[in-house]
């Protein structure tokens, strides 16, 4: 391997792992000063949220019975 290929590996690789610790540093301090109520209820509004945009909606024209 070229010293080229082992600095784009390298600078690739710490890319990727500065990404990653900032991603797991938001994910863990994100509830960081909020009440146990308060995460809580936003965990609920984000899971009904969720659950809503999945239900859809159809209206079906109504069967008739035949009068004879």
């Amino acid at each position: 391997m070229g010293k080229k290929n082992k600095f784009l590996i390298l600078s690739v690789f710490i890319v990727i792992l500065v990404f990653a610790l900032v991603y797991i540093g938001v994910n863990l301090t994100a509830n960081l000063g909020k009440t146990k109520t308060q995460v809580s209820s936003e965990d609920s509004n984000k899971l009904l949220k969720k659950l809503y945009s999945n239900i859809s909606i159809y209206t079906e024209q109504p069967v008739k019975a035949d009068r004879s």
